[in-house]
């Protein structure tokens, strides 16, 4: 049924969900393994090994997932002996002819969709799966034969992945190599710890993946590129360790790298280059997977400038990626004005704008001819990476702020991009140590300027919090203003568009330091009767001024004073969302003042008063009602007479209330306990 529904399943959401519900099945479930051990899965492998190639290749990953829960080496389930408990249970699961079945079954399986895998990522998926029989459970008791069997389970995937080296590409016998050493490393602890001898089985692993790593290291092809790529790389300190030595192989990695660096010379250019062509290539989206090799590139250009600039006369795509850092190294070399040049000359091509704007980020010096050319290439050009990146790469400098270089490279870049309706230069600039001192020297023309292009922003995460928190020192109302124009955008944005934020984690203190403009601010938004403006204006006052401060507190009482009853509902739209905090009770007192004694706008004042947080336990609100309660005690005596008969009618409501949710609460629990344990004897 789930392959049925799993071939025509369009949407990837939908295929999730049929996975998971399969995983569910292939489970060791401690309640049917007590009935029938493995049956559940031997039925599901029985039932997949019957499928053709064609139907493997359709179903592949409800393969992978039911062969992945088969080889888990646990077993687990739950069990509730009393009403208000849960027990968890976990241990290793029981070996038997059965399971050995199954693991040889599923690892059969997983053997052929190795060698039918299309792309790198499917072997490398089938391998891993395998890798499930070579784990021990990571809690709870389990017996001798099932580490016997995952010592075995694991000759097997070694004895499997020797086969296939000659297929195999570099990165994926990296990866095999980096399991086996830790599997290489474990096992005989396994054997030491258990009550039989398994010694000889455990010898007989270790043989085997010696034999698999002296055969990998035999090619010297295979050497220099895992020296170079990737962080599982194993070396020749890592066999004899108790852990992975990741300082060892760093060191053994850089002593390596100038090693190849002195090797290579005007005969061996050509040789090397044709090594970094194959290492630049290696597919990756994790940058660690090249941080030995932007260290190899940096060294080579620093050591080898006329080298690496021979490289450069005709780079190659795959290299791309890397040229920030060598240029990073050209730039302190021999060769630093060649290198320039050259940047210059790509510069006005239009090539590599984005590496480019990396290396002006980072480079040493400020190169502000580079950057001011850049900018004008890259919005001639409609590069948006481009710009983005030279924005960053002026917050970065530390002597940009106030310099020209705002106003003849940011500022243009800001507004290039604000009309394409683009804020991803936030995600590269607010990290910078310079961006809050940067934003701070900005004049108020250049903040409006940043602050047009955030109302685009689909919400202000904390990133745009970091940059308007240091704009609001230099242009505060003109940051309040920004919210409004996010509110007027709104409507013309996407559905995902969220002009306000549910809180702020770094901009309340620069946002709430004055509530009068804040206020004054906020308040020419406010339309009569406006449903929303408690989530919008009113929300956006909160999370500003998140305890009600003093100050927030004598302003919304000036309003009151100022406006009488006109300015209850505005100034209620805002205490709704601070959860009936004490802080508000003051203005909550001034509004029962205003209106009239028994107005139906008291109820307004109930819910301020009554709002509350999530409460917890089986008698939380009852709890609730009555912290609610001892909070305006002093109510009853205030000198005013219409606070006190309001807080006398407040205070008969609650004592309603908590009587009518003891008796509910202890309803509840008396009727789960009947459920569970059933009437008394």
């Amino acid at each position: 049924m789930y392959c049925e529904l799993f071939t025509g399943c369009d949407d990837p959401r939908e295929s999730k969900c049929i996975l998971e519900a399969v995983e569910r099945l292939a489970s060791h479930a401690l309640a049917v393994w007590r009935q029938g051990g493995p049956y559940v899965q031997s039925v599901l492998l029985q039932t997949l090994g019957k499928l053709d190639a064609a139907q493997r290749r359709t179903f592949r990953p409800i393969i992978l997932a039911v062969c992945a829960k088969a080889l888990e080496p646990e077993v687990s389930g739950t069990s509730s002996p009393t009403f208000n408990t849960v027990t968890f249970h976990r241990g290793g699961v029981k070996v038997s002819d059965a399971l050995r079945a199954l693991r040889s079954e599923a690892l059969s399986l997983l053997e052929t969709l190795y060698g039918e895998s299309h792309t790198e990522e499917e072997k490398r998926s089938a391998f891993d799966t395998m890798l499930r029989a070579t784990r021990l459970p990571s809690s709870g008791a389990y017996d001798d034969d099932l580490c016997e069997l995952a010592i075995q389970n694991a000759r097997r995937i070694v004895a499997f992945s020797a086969r296939q080296q000659q297929d195999t590409s570099f990165e994926l016998l990296q990866h095999m190599e980096h399991h086996f050493c830790w599997l290489y490393r474990e096992v005989p602890h396994w054997a030491a710890r258990c009550h039989v001898d398994l010694r000889q089985e455990a010898e007989a692993l270790v043989a085997l993946i010696t034999a698999f790593r002296d055969a990998l290291n035999a090619d010297v092809a295979f050497v220099r590129h895992k020296t170079l790529v990737g962080f599982e790389g194993v070396f020749d300190p890592d066999w004899d360790s108790d852990g992975p030595a990741i300082a060892c192989a760093n060191t053994y990695r850089l002593a390596k790298i100038d090693e190849y660096i002195e090797a290579i010379n005007a005969d061996t250019a050509e040789e090397w280059f044709r090594v970094i062509k194959r290492c630049a290539a290696t597919r990756s989206t994790d940058k660690a997977t090249f941080a030995s090799f932007f260290e190899f590139l940096a060294r080579l250009s620093a050591k080898r400038p006329a080298i690496m600039l021979g490289y450069l006369a005709d780079l190659l795509e795959e290299l791309v990626g890397f040229l920030h850092g060598i240029l990073l190294a050209l730039e302190l070399s021999a060769k630093a004005k060649e290198a320039e040049a050259l940047t210059q000359r790509w510069i006005s091509e239009g090539r590599y704008l984005g590496p480019i704007a990396r290396f002006l980020r980072l480079a040493k010096a400020t190169h502000s001819n580079l950057i001011v050319s850049l900018s004008r290439k890259a919005i001639e050009t409609k590069d948006c990476v481009a710009t983005r990146e030279v924005i960053a790469s002026v917050v970065a400098r530390p002597d940009a702020g106030g310099s020209a270089l705002v106003d003849q490279a940011l500022v243009p870049a800001v507004r290039f991009l604000t009309q394409n309706g683009d804020t991803s230069w936030v995600d590269e600039a607010w990290y910078q140590p310079t961006m809050s001192g940067f934003c701070s020297s900005l004049t108020e023309t250049q903040a409006q300027a940043v602050l047009d292009n955030l109302v685009y922003r689909a919400a202000i995460d904390t990133h745009a919090e970091m940059i308007l928190s240091a704009v609001a020192t230099v242009a505060y109302g003109a940051v309040w203003r920004f919210f409004g124009a996010r509110l007027s955008h709104k409507d013309g944005a996407a559905k995902d568009y969220e002009p306000i934020p549910f809180t702020f984690y770094h901009a309340a203190p620069a946002l709430g330091r004055d509530p009068n403009c804040a206020v004054d601010i906020v308040r020419d938004w406010y339309v009569d009767d406006d449903p929303l403006f408690e989530f919008t204006g009113g929300k956006l006052l909160a999370i500003a001024f998140p305890e009600c401060s003093e100050a927030l507190r004598a302003k919304l009482l000036a309003v009151i004073e100022a406006d009488g009853v006109g300015a209850f509902p505005f100034v209620a739209d805002i205490l709704k969302n601070y959860q009936g905090r004490v802080s508000i009770h003051p203005v909550c007192k001034a509004l029962i003042e205003c209106v009239p004694e028994g107005d139906a706008r008291w109820s307004t004042i109930d819910v301020l008063l009554l709002s509350m947080g999530v409460v917890g336990g089986e008698f939380g609100m009852v709890e609730a009602y009555r912290e609610k309660r001892d909070q305006v005690a002093s109510w009853l005596s205030d000198p005013r007479p219409k606070v006190r008969r309001f807080a006398e009618r407040y205070v008969r409501a609650l004592n309603r209330n908590i009587a009518a949710e003891q008796r509910e609460s202890e309803e509840r629990l008396q009727l789960r306990k009947l459920d569970w344990e059933g009437p008394p004897e």
